[in-house]
């Protein structure tokens, strides 16, 4: 793909946070965890019948082996505000619609014949066209529409892509040829939809049976880490990195014992996520939360830069908890040259307290030390510093700490992280020190009082009383509480303390209120061993140590931009996608425009959520108009108070060309 790239330099000093564009999209993360989706739709099965108490049951071996593998999460089975008691088949066109819209099983009211909810879906416009999405039904799909989504909807049913198979999705652990040519294909689609018949999908067999079909299907005689030639999980699919693709095994419903079901006995039913290319966290089986098929929606609509339906827009995105997060965010600190991976404290605990945490933590090993160097001194490790200084000190051991470390399960994870909206609670001067650690050369520091000054810090929406929290080991408060610490040789070294504006122990502390006041922090991740079992550390060895930034947290007043443009032939309803930092942020025109063939037109973008630093916008045509080439000119970005960014230049959009236009703010 061509991709022209304008690019204009503009420096503005923004000290508040950003909001984000609009309620749809205000609970999501940047997209991009999953490029492909396949979900396999499942039947009538509370949760404990699949998940146990977390390992799954004697009755599900195979599943039981995925589990170590995936994400579990627990969802209520009819979680939405409209629901009416139609599952089996309202429960599919909420997962797939955003809305119930009292659909009802088949055969009574609802006729057989297909195309009976008139709604928009996630397949149809989102995702219509030929490498949009693709679905299959087994052995002439008995249920008809009740189980298979693209079925109900007047604008799917009659699609080529909605597919009825005349014989089984798997056979002898191959599968159906069709299917496989599909998920083999150089372009699969970006949305697979699944359904088994009763008899495989534990609707009439039962759960052993289920679980007997799901191996011959996903990996035939093989395992979950070794499939065979022919499976689900062999074909190219699964196995080409760069297709980053989520495998979601969905149960519609819990249907029996629904009050006795799982962790909320709330008609608890158990939705699994696997994906080892889509950065899926491993063996996290979560109960932290329960959550319905609309939270999985909107993280599938934001990961795959769609935009929402209905009632899904005024969910939460759960992207956080399934996977572990790299989108990166500019450091604060100019000595130190890393992206920051931006995460609650919840997500480095894990939810967790002592060696379970370090155990179950995606952040888990944290900072490590150069080869022959103790622990502690990762925690001290100055970064390379900077053009013109500060730098580390004579005999400082290159190359400081890393950005990102391997994790305990082989993942890639941010070490230099962000959190913001924590209260902080408690400081201390401590550790005082008249030489650097040695891995920062050991030399004599400047004259001065060079000590560690330490505090905790918590998040608000965890911990509503700091002063009676993390009481013991067990208390569930515990896990939204971390200690920080402005590092001796940080401060030494000039890289943070007194001679700094952006790590200036002083005034934080005189110029916010303790137990009050929101900040954000950026620093790296340490594990401490030495203080796992006290109270003052929250019973975890977690840290920020080094930090190395803090600021404001304002997301009360944010600066306010707006994108102008003239676009040429937008006449096709979402015609174009405009992306910011991997984010959608609208489709143009809105809906059908022929008024706007062959000829420029003016659009207009409101709250454009531009954040501190390099902005990317992205320009793509949807690739199911490729006969006319569309254009856009005349791009500008304003503040509110004058232009900050301007690009008059005609370019070229079409389904080959796309435009990217990089905004420094």
């Amino acid at each position: 793909m061509n991709r022209v790239l304008a690019t204009l330099t503009i420096c503005l000093t923004l000290l508040s946070a950003f909001a984000l564009l609009h309620l749809p999209l205000a609970n999501a993360p940047s997209p991009g965890n999953f490029n492909h989706i396949v979900v396999i739709a499942m039947e009538n099965t509370p949760y404990n019948a699949i998940i146990g108490s977390g390992a799954g049951t004697p009755n599900d071996p195979f599943i039981s082996s995925m589990i170590p593998h995936s994400t579990v999460l627990d969802m209520n089975s009819y979680g939405w505000p409209t629901y009416t008691g139609g599952c089996s088949a309202e429960c599919y066109t909420a997962f797939t619609s955003g809305n119930g819209y009292n659909e009802q099983d088949c055969g009574t009211t609802v006729p057989c014949s297909g195309g009976y909810v008139n709604q928009n879906n996630i397949f149809n416009p989102r995702l219509n066209s030929a490498t949009g999405w693709q679905g299959y039904c087994e052995n002439n799909c008995p249920r008809q529409q009740d189980h298979y989504s693209c079925l109900q909807y007047s604008n799917t049913y009659q699609s080529l892509q909605c597919t009825t198979l005349s014989g089984a999705l798997v056979s002898g652990g191959v599968l159906n040829s069709q299917v496989l040519h599909t998920l083999n294909s150089a372009t699969p689609p970006t949305y697979v939809w699944l359904t088994p018949d009763d008899s495989h999908n534990i609707h009439d067999t039962g759960v052993s049976a289920g679980d007997s079909w799901l191996q011959s299907f996903l990996v035939g005689s093989g395992s979950i880490t070794s499939p065979a030639a022919g499976s689900l999980l062999s074909t190219s699919l699964f196995t080409t990195p760069s297709d980053k693709t989520l495998l979601v095994i969905w149960w519609d419903e819990c249907t029996t014992s629904c009050s006795t079901a799982g962790p909320f006995n709330n008609n608890d039913k158990a939705e699994i996520f696997y994906g080892p290319n889509a950065n899926v966290r491993q063996n996290n089986v979560y109960t932290g939360a329960q959550y319905n098929d609309f939270n999985t929606l909107l993280t599938i609509e934001n990961n795959l830069g769609l935009s929402c339906l209905s009632q899904d827009c005024t969910s939460t995105d759960i992207s956080s908890t399934i996977f572990v997060q790299t989108i990166t965010y500019p450091s604060w600190n100019p000595n130190v040259n890393c992206g920051a991976g931006k995460v609650r404290i919840t997500g480095i605990t894990d939810n967790m307290t002592g060696t379970n945490s370090y155990n179950n933590s995606p952040y888990s090993p944290g900072t490590q030390p150069p080869s022959g160097y103790s622990l502690d001194s990762a925690k001290r490790w100055l970064t390379q510093g900077q053009t013109g200084g500060p730098n580390p000190p004579s005999g400082w051991v290159s190359p400081g700490p890393s950005c990102t470390v391997t994790n305990t399960r082989g993942q890639s994870v941010p070490n230099f992280v962000e959190i913001d909206g924590v209260r902080w609670a408690g400081k201390a001067y401590e550790d005082c020190a008249t030489t650097y650690y040695s891995v920062n050369g050991g030399g004599s520091m400047s004259p001065g009082n060079w000590c560690d000054n330490t505090f905790n810090v918590y998040d608000p929406s965890v911990v509503t009383n700091y002063g009676t929290s993390c009481t013991s080991a067990t208390d569930p408060t515990c896990y939204g509480r971390m200690h920080l610490e402005f590092d001796r040789d940080w401060m030494a070294a000039g890289y943070c303390g007194t001679s700094t504006t952006y790590c200036n122990n002083n005034t934080l502390f005189s110029t916010t209120t303790e137990q009050s006041t929101l900040i954000d922090v950026q620093g790296f991740v340490f594990w401490d061993t030495a203080h796992i079992g006290e109270a003052w550390h929250s019973f975890s060895g977690w840290e920020l140590h080094a930090l190395t930034a803090w600021r404001p947290h304002n997301v009360t007043n944010p600066p306010s931009f707006t994108l102008t443009f003239q676009g040429y032939d937008y006449d096709g309803a979402q015609e174009e996608t405009l992306t910011l930092n991997g984010q959608q942020l609208i489709q143009l025109p809105a809906v059908d425009s022929p008024q706007n063939a062959g000829i420029y037109v003016n659009f207009n973008v409101t709250n454009v959520p531009l954040v501190p630093g390099t902005n990317s916008l992205l320009f793509t045509h949807a690739n199911w108009d490729c006969g006319v080439t569309d254009s856009t000119k005349n791009v500008q970005v304003t503040n509110g108070v004058g232009t900050i960014f301007s690009d008059p230049t005609e370019r070229a959009l079409n389904c080959t060309t796309s435009i990217t236009y990089t905004i420094n703010v």
